[in-house]
């Protein structure tokens, strides 16, 4: 095959690569991918967000170290009444999300940001972590999502949920 046919293979595949992001609706930019290297420096915030469809369950979880300690919030739309709720927590909490950053590759995501505008009444997330040396990854996406989200989601339902739980009693 020479070069002919290699320009028209190629050129097909592009076509076809955008033709399914313009059937899709997903528009944005994805994000650093397989290129990206993990922050070694540790996490010294973490803020998750999830916004669910109209009156469903949008939750912002935060850890971040203050003074020394490490301090868990949660703000959830079921429990208006309880409003912004925090407390501290064992720093071994911070170490667990800075160990599923790196074994899900979070540093993939940043600068994620995709949002289909095809779909009305769906979900959408944000995720900010800044480091202890600074520097900061953050992704967000409504009706969109970076590869392994859902096992992300699996991750943080472990390690997070059962503090909100506690939190909100």
């Amino acid at each position: 095959m020479g070069n002919k046919g290699i320009n028209r293979i190629g050129t097909a595949l592009l076509r076809l690569i955008l033709r399914i992001g313009f059937i899709s609706g997903e528009k944005g930019k994805t994000g650093k991918g397989v290129l990206a290297r993990s922050n070694k420096s540790g996490i010294a915030k973490f803020s998750y967000r999830f916004d669910g469809t109209i009156g469903g369950n949008n939750f912002v979880y935060t850890v971040a170290e203050k003074d020394g300690a490490a301090v868990f919030a949660c703000e959830s739309m079921r429990r208006r009444d309880v409003g912004k709720a925090e407390m501290p927590v064992d720093k071994n909490v911070l170490e667990r999300l800075y160990k599923a950053y790196l074994d899900l590759r979070l540093a993939a995501w940043n600068g994620y940001s995709r949002y289909n505008s095809r779909i009305r009444d769906g979900r959408g997330f944000s995720l900010s972590i800044r480091f202890r040396d600074g520097k900061e990854l953050s992704a967000s996406g409504m009706n969109a999502f970076p590869a392994r989200y859902g096992e992300f989601c699996e991750r943080m339902g472990e390690i997070l949920d059962p503090l909100k739980d506690k939190l909100l009693k």
